[in-house]
């Protein structure tokens, strides 16, 4: 997984540079890392640099402990200057992932956060569309850019989508509000914002589900629908599965709390390993999209799962 480059990338593409203009040797400072590998990395760009220059004896340059920026900063052969500013902050790749989930072996997942440079102050299909290349990234970053990827059209329902025989391209399921799949190599994906994506995994069948559910959909039971078709079609035991719940608004932004409610649900089908993140959407607009918050004009997260 090619999370620097991953992270260099998206974060390039958000400030409007393109690829055919990236100049990741200008990238001097990686953040949140330790000054000792900060200070490694630094040196690596600037050996890749010189010696793309010509120069053969590369050393170690110094690095200023106040600002952590390299001291040299070479012309190219011809004379000229970088075309672009020199970059000095790259933040880390916006995905979150959770730790029940992290170490299962046949299952990838991210949720990611709030996409910094992107104006989604637009309807839901124009912040979509502004959001596409930056999620696209990072898909490519985790690793699963090159699956298809099957969404739910998501309108508040309790109907769930099966895949069951493998896609060869991008699958949109309309009227549906999750997908659940026994397919490996395909990635399941819905958008949130205050609703809740709640993650189903069964390791042993294996198979997996993905679920938009916000209030009205918890309480038409779309959580319940779904791991009760995993069982019919898949012979999947409930006891068994793994049942993840991504941030989403709660009270007191929220008069209801369906968070709780799926739990419960969950709880009622004989599920014995629930995880809730516990995080409110609204306590943390700097993080997530709330519709709530931004009076419905905003972008989404993308919560993706996939079997391997």
């Amino acid at each position: 997984m090619d999370t620097l480059a991953g992270t260099l990338r998206l974060q390039l593409r958000a400030c409007g540079v393109r690829s055919r203009d990236r100049c990741a040797e200008y990238v001097h400072r990686i953040v949140r890392q330790p000054d000792a590998t900060r200070d490694a990395i630094e040196n690596v760009l600037y050996g890749q640099r010189c010696r793309r220059h010509g120069k053969t004896k590369v050393q170690n340059i110094a690095v200023d402990p106040l600002s952590r920026r390299a001291k040299a900063c070479p012309e190219r052969r011809d004379g000229s200057r970088h075309l672009f500013p020199l970059i000095n902050f790259v933040q880390p790749l916006p995905v979150e992932y959770f730790a029940a989930l992290a170490g299962l072996p046949n299952c990838r997942h991210i949720f990611t956060q709030r996409i910094v440079g992107i104006d989604v102050s637009h309807d839901k299909a124009e912040a979509l569309s502004r959001l596409d290349a930056g999620h696209r990234e990072i898909r490519r970053a985790v690793g699963i850019g090159d699956w298809p990827l099957l969404t739910a059209e998501q309108v508040h329902g309790n109907k769930i989508a099966t895949a069951d025989t493998a896609v060869g391209s991008d699958k949109h399921f309309a009227g549906c509000d999750g997908v659940i799949t026994n397919q490996t190599e395909l990635a399941l994906g819905v958008h949130v914002a205050d609703c809740c994506a709640v993650y189903i995994i069964d390791q042993n069948t294996p198979a997996i589900g993905l679920v938009h559910s916000g209030r009205k959909g918890t309480d038409l039971g779309v959580v319940t629908n779904a791991i009760t078709q995993m069982v019919e079609r898949f012979r999947s035991n409930p006891a068994e599965l793994i049942v993840q719940l991504s941030p989403c608004i709660r009270p007191p932004h929220y008069e209801v709390d369906f968070a709780a409610e799926i739990v419960r649900q969950c709880r009622a089908l004989g599920v014995r390993e629930i995880h809730d993140s516990g995080i409110c959407t609204a306590c943390h607009v700097d993080l997530y999209y709330s519709y709530r918050v931004e009076k419905g004009i905003t972008g989404r997260m993308l919560a993706l799962l996939a079997l391997v």
